[in-house]
């Protein structure tokens, strides 16, 4: 996926989401087999190469000119998390007005409900 978005037509929007609550004390042993297969990860900790990967990600799809969104969450509660989920929500609202598609009446997405209802009927 990630050299289709990279690479492929720039026909894509990405969101980015991090909390910066998370910050694991764990670190990658220094070892030389962790060396050959990600140079200088040795001593780093999780949060640190979370934060590598993330920034990284987001500085190639700036350098390549494609669309994204950062969002930092100052945690990770119920409510935050409902707060983005919540404008994600409006956003497709909003596209779908732009684009002139009704983003409330779609079959294709209508048959997984069915398929949820009749799980939770289970």
């Amino acid at each position: 996926v990630g050299q289709l978005y990279l690479g492929g037509p720039n026909d894509k929007f990405s969101i980015f989401v991090k909390t910066n609550k998370w910050r694991s004390k764990l670190r990658v042993r220094k070892q030389e087999e962790f060396e050959k297969l990600v140079r200088d990860i040795g001593g780093k900790s999780l949060g640190e190469i979370m934060d590598a990967v993330f920034d990284g990600v987001l500085r190639t799809y700036a350098k390549r000119k494609r669309p994204f969104v950062r969002v930092e969450l100052d945690g990770k509660t119920e409510r935050e998390v409902g707060a983005l989920l919540q404008l994600l929500m409006c956003e497709i609202m909003m596209l779908g007005k732009l684009m002139g598609v009704n983003p409330f009446d779609q079959p294709n997405v209508e048959e997984y409900k069915e398929e949820v209802r009749k799980l939770l009927a289970n």
